[in-house]
């Protein structure tokens, strides 16, 4: 159970500018008769950054809105030039969910560099293969390549656009609570 403290605009007003700029906040609680003292700290929403424009980016924008997540869809034919310039944070996941996957080289060497605390693509066994076989070829250090989630989602293997969705959002959230958690 979370209990969020009853605390007064001058309190709150410096924490939620914190969070516009997307930067953690945390709000120092003193010790009353029956509490130690203790810190609540907080996030950034969760901001997902996908490529492509198929129905499984559509139903991830759809549900992410759901949760609360800032879903933003990209084209997967972006430019390095239109790459560099989406703010990325540590509360950010990139997902490739283009099914032209001729256009992940520029997005996954790319979002390899970021401190995205999630890259993930989808594709078929054979696609990961040949994924992660041009990222070494491009030398991508072993580091960078472990960050790379693929498959995507909770569970292996999903038909559905919307099937799909449901898994990857669970996984990025699951992932995402963790940040609060490390943060105590």
């Amino acid at each position: 159970m979370r209990i969020d403290p009853d605390i007064g605009p001058s309190i709150a007003r410096p924490v939620v500018e914190q969070l516009d700029q997307r930067r953690a906040a945390k709000i120092d609680l003193p010790a009353h008769e029956f509490a130690k003292p203790f810190s609540r700290h907080y996030i950034p929403p969760l901001r997902i950054v996908a490529f492509g424009d198929g129905g499984e980016s559509r139903a991830l924008r759809r549900l992410g809105s759901c949760y609360g997540a800032d879903v933003s869809l990209r084209d997967a034919a972006a430019s390095s030039q239109q790459l560099s310039a989406i703010l990325i944070d540590s509360w950010t996941a990139i997902v490739c969910l283009a099914h032209e996957h001729e256009w992940e080289r520029v997005i996954l060497l790319w979002a390899l560099e970021t401190n995205a605390f999630y890259v993930g693509a989808i594709g078929g066994a054979k696609t990961r293969a040949a994924r992660l076989a041009l990222l070494d070829e491009l030398a991508v250090p072993p580091e960078a390549l472990a960050r790379l989630r693929a498959p995507v989602g909770l569970f292996e293997s999903a038909r559905h656009p919307d099937a799909l969705a449901v898994s990857l959002l669970a996984e990025l959230v699951e992932r995402y609570e963790r940040l609060v958690d490390e943060m105590h």
